[in-house]
């Protein structure tokens, strides 16, 4: 009697498995880089949100402020004036005066998960008194440097830090 089952040998599995391998490693990295710029793209809208809602403020009362509980504004589950704003992606979101108060900048961002090493972190910063928004990174994080591209300006040192790069957003 003959047997008529027909199967894949094993040589062919394999093949099949080397070629799915290699497409995951060229797509992976890709696929990172969309979710970061996603997220980026979150904390841009976000930040436009907060500087409007700090402009009425400013109209209002004359100055800035630091807490975000001052502003008529929701976004998602922020509380306060440096939380997390999605806990699954390190997310913090602030209004701050970063050492000069006659510079006061809106920024969020992206810890990262390394704070050692620094990487994945990237931030957006709204000067309030230059009307620039900024993609910025540390200047040895490649991979948020990467990001920062994305948005399609030239690279340049950031006007409030030494240590990093920004790459001005429209």
């Amino acid at each position: 009697m003959k047997s008529n089952t027909q199967a894949f040998t094993l040589i062919e599995l394999l093949v099949v498995i080397l070629i799915i391998g290699i497409l995951a490693t060229v797509a992976l990295p890709q696929y990172r880089i969309a979710v970061e710029k996603s997220h980026a793209t979150e904390a841009i809208t976000a930040v436009r949100a907060l500087v409007d809602a700090e402009h009425a403020y400013y109209l209002a009362n004359g100055e800035y402020t630091t807490n975000l509980e001052d502003l008529d504004i929701v976004l998602g589950n922020i509380r306060s004036a440096d939380t997390t704003y999605s806990d699954t992606s390190n997310w913090f979101i602030t209004t701050r005066f970063a050492n000069n108060k006659n510079n006061p900048r809106i920024y969020a961002g992206r810890q990262g998960q390394s704070q050692q090493k620094n990487n994945g972190r990237w931030y957006i910063n709204y000067i309030l008194n230059s009307d620039q928004l900024y993609c910025t990174s540390m200047t040895a994080d490649i991979q948020s440097r990467k990001l920062c591209k994305t948005f399609g300006h030239e690279e340049q040192d950031c006007p409030f830090a030494a240590d990093e790069k920004c790459v001005a957003i429209q």
